[in-house]
Formats: C-alpha cells, structure tokens, sequence
C-alpha cells in the first residue's frame, strides 16, 4: 500500500503580514502504479508567486504522469522531466500573460519526483532552494538534492532554465521519501551537517518517513499530526512557509540500522567543528630540516576539502580574479585616453558609439562619455548624437556588469543584501533610474546586476534608456545655451 499526505501552510510571518502561503503541492498516481509528487516555492519578493508556483507544481506532475511509465528507459525519463520543466514555465508566462501581470512576479522554484514502488526507483529535477530526502531499503537516509543559491544566498528559480535545472536518481531501492521547501529543508538538512557523512536529521526526518505501521484508515490522522508538528515548530527556527510531501511504500519496509544511527546530532560539536573551518587554528612550525611525512602531506585537509580540490578551487577564483582586473584595466586606460577618445568623434556615428563605450568602460572612475556627445551633437545634431551615445555608452556599462558576473566581491556586503533584497522589478527599476541620474557610482549597480545574474537583454536596455534621458537633458540644455 501507498501512503501519502502533504501540508502546506503560511510561515508565521506570512501570517502577521497579512500575506497569503507562497508555497504549493500536488501528488497524482501516473501509468503503471507510477507516483508522480511536487513541491513549489514563490519568491517571497514577487507578488504573484504564490500562483507561479500553484501553477508550476501542478503542470510538471500533470506532464509526467501523461508521459511516464514505469518502463520508460532512464535517460528517457530524464529527458521527460526536462520537458516538464519547461512546460511549467511555459504555463507561469503563460498565467501572466492572462493576468495581464509582469511575468518575473509569478517567479518560483520546483522540485519534482518520480516514484515507482514495484522497483523502488526514484528519478528527480531540481531547480531552486527545495529539496528532497529519501529513505531505502538498508534504512539510510539520503539528501537527494542541494539548495541552487549564489555566494549572495539568493534563489536560482525557475525561469533560469536549463543551464541550471538538475535531474538524478536516486542509488538504490526507495522505501520512502518526501519533498519540501526550503524552510523545512534546512532543519531536516540542516547547513551544519552539509560536510558529515549523515547529512541528514535522522531524527527529524523519521518523524514523518517512518510510518510503515500507519493502517489506511489512520492516514488522515497522521496527516493531521505532521500539520500540527509544522504548525507549533519553533518560529526561532522556522519563520517560513511550510511545505512537506510524503510517499511512504508500506509494502517495503526498510531495515532497521544501529541505535546510534538515529541518535540526535551532537550540535555543540558540529557547530565547534564549523568555527573551527571559518577561524582555523595558525598552522603548526616544522622544525628547520625535519621533512613532513609524505603520507601526512597527501593527506592534507583544509575545511574538509583535500588539497588537490582546493588548489582547483583556487585556481577557478584566481582566473575569474584576471578576468575581472582584466576588464578594470581595460576601463582605466579608456579613462586615462579620455581626450583622445573624444577626437573619435569626427569619424562619425560609429566613431561616436566606439568612443563612448570605451568612456564607459572604465571602472569606478568618472565618464568622458558626456563631453563626446556634447561636441558631436554640434556637427550631427542632438537627437541623434543623443541616440548613439546612449547606445554606446550602455554597451560600455558591460565591463561593470561582467565583473560581477564573474564572482568578484567589489561591491560592500551591505549595499549587495539591499540590492538583493528588491524583487526582480525593483532592480531593472534601479538600473533605469542610476543611470540616467548624473551619479560617478553606476558601476556598483553595473557589478550588483551581473553579480545576481539580471538578463543581460533587460538590463541594456534599461541602461540604455536611462542614459538616452540623460544625453537628451545635456544635449539639449547645450542646444539652448548657444541659441
């Protein structure tokens, strides 16, 4: 027998906003006895979300249970959950569109899963923060997806797309799993635990996996238990939405593990362990001429990584590091040769736009961008000089939105969190408004918006419009004062 349940409600501090659930479920049974079960997760900074993520949850079951089946080979079987995926997203614009409604309010995350109980194979898609745990058969409880988050800790949803949906399936035969949105997530997987070998709160998680002995007519009441649970969990833990969905196959139950195996986690040393990686103690001093042991050197760990993956590492961050000076560089001498890129401009309106990108190429440093329209707008006139000095000059705005792009922490934590703070309408709001204001500091928004990964379509066209008002203004302020 299959048992399942689901529970989604509001966060305590959806409630005392007067904010409505941004979560949502759905479970239905495919071909084959196949159970097909999701969770979604509205962005809470989107005012629509919670029907983004209604309408994402249902249109990738609905998908998968028309087109799966319980012989359906694996690689095929990911390929259908892609196309669910993308079904899905397609049905948010599609909403939006309907609703007559910005398409990045409907904004949410997914996570899907594919069960067949005859042979216990679990296949599953991830995008965003959610997240799914699974109990097999020899009583192991597994973490079967991660959290998609930036250094910055904001969101990968779904309309990122493919290049960051992830798809699996589970190693061995699956008694049970469930699927849940972030806030529950991390107290079942909680961050402390990311590097132990459990990685999982067995505990926790047993609470609503291991109910092998539930009779059918009893399902309702464990329904309601989980609800109660979730509802009266500590809000200094979990001030979120609350979603769970469990499968539970009563007809394999699992094996039983050692006791310890389900003892609680000791959070006192994992949360000492974890200060230590953050505050590492100052390394030991060798005595001069006593050589390291090879084996103690190829044994080398720092923060639980082994030292070949952290040179890796650290050679990504150094080449990313060039790529960014690289691009400082190539600004601060455009800035340095301002007076020579201005002569540019009798070339002609491709002179004109090659001249003001280079004048906004620089970083953190003032543009000569302004003084080259102005001459221009003399010889071609202003509307049209206007036009292509926007054009170049928010091309030129490129080189700030690359360097956050590629990882570079320039800009102040701070000022990061505010900007990350603002739904997505708010930030394309900001690259407007910041760059046809006269202000020396729009590369901090240039760097922000590459850093959370803006379309680089929306963010050069709000750039160039801002700057399009800006060069209007001078240009025709200029036009005035000579008569």
């Amino acid at each position: 027998m299959i048992i399942t349940y689901k529970n989604s409600m509001a966060g305590p501090y959806h409630i005392d906003e007067g904010l409505p659930c941004q979560d949502s479920c759905f479970i239905s049974m495919g071909k084959d006895g196949l159970i097909i079960a999701a969770v979604a997760d509205g962005l809470g900074s989107e005012e629509f979300s919670d029907i983004g993520s209604q309408v994402a949850a249902e249109t990738a079951v609905t998908r998968c249970a028309e087109e799966l089946a319980a012989d359906t080979p694996p690689e095929e079987v990911r390929k259908k959950l892609n196309n669910s995926f993308v079904e899905a997203y397609r049905a948010v614009l599609e909403r939006a569109d309907k609703d007559g409604n910005a398409r990045d309010e409907y904004d949410t995350t997914l996570c899907l899963a594919v069960y067949d109980p005859a042979s216990g194979r679990l296949f599953y898609g991830q995008s965003g923060d959610s997240g799914l745990v699974a109990l097999l058969s020899d009583g192991s409880y597994k973490q079967l997806t991660r959290q998609q988050r930036d250094e910055g800790g904001c969101v990968y949803p779904l309309c990122f797309g493919p290049d960051y949906w992830e798809f699996g399936e589970a190693e061995g035969r699956v008694s049970a799993f469930m699927l849940m949105t972030d806030g529950v997530f991390e107290q079942i997987c909680p961050k402390l635990m990311k590097k132990e070998e459990v990685t999982v709160n067995v505990p926790l998680a047993q609470k609503f996996l291991d109910r092998f002995d539930c009779p059918p007519d009893k399902v309702s009441e464990l329904e309601q238990a989980s609800a109660a649970f979730l509802e009266k969990y500590p809000r200094s833990k979990l001030d979120d939405d609350k979603t769970v969905v469990a499968v539970i196959n009563t007809d394999a139950v699992p094996a039983r593990r050692e006791e310890s195996y389900y003892a609680p986690p000791d959070w006192t040393a994992l949360y000492q362990k974890a200060m230590k990686k953050i505050y590492p103690p100052p390394p030991k001093q060798e005595p001069a001429g006593e050589a390291v042991p090879e084996e103690a050197a190829s044994a080398e760990k720092s923060g639980g990584e082994t030292r070949p993956a952290r040179l890796r590492r650290t050679a990504g961050s150094s080449l990313r590091l060039l790529a960014a000076l690289s691009l400082i560089t190539f600004g601060v001498m455009s800035w340095i040769f301002r007076e020579e890129l201005e002569k540019c401009s009798a070339i002609g309106s491709l002179g004109l736009v090659w001249a003001c990108f280079l004048a906004n190429s620089s970083i953190l440093l003032p543009s000569a961008s302004i003084p080259i329209v102005l001459e221009y707008s003399l010889v071609i006139g202003p509307l049209q000089a206007a036009f292509f000095g926007a054009f170049g000059a928010s091309m030129g705005e490129m080189t700030g939105y690359l360097v956050g792009r590629s990882g570079s922490r320039i800009v102040p934590k701070k000022i990061s969190d505010r900007f990350c703070a603002l739904g997505p309408r708010c930030r394309y709001a900001a690259v407007f408004v910041f760059s046809a204001l006269p202000l020396p500091f729009f590369d901090l928004i240039g760097m922000l918006s590459g850093a959370l990964r803006l379309r680089v379509t929306l963010f050069c066209t709000m750039c160039f419009l801002g700057k399009l008002i800006k060069m209007l203004f001078y240009v025709l302020l200029t036009q005035i004062a000579l008569g």
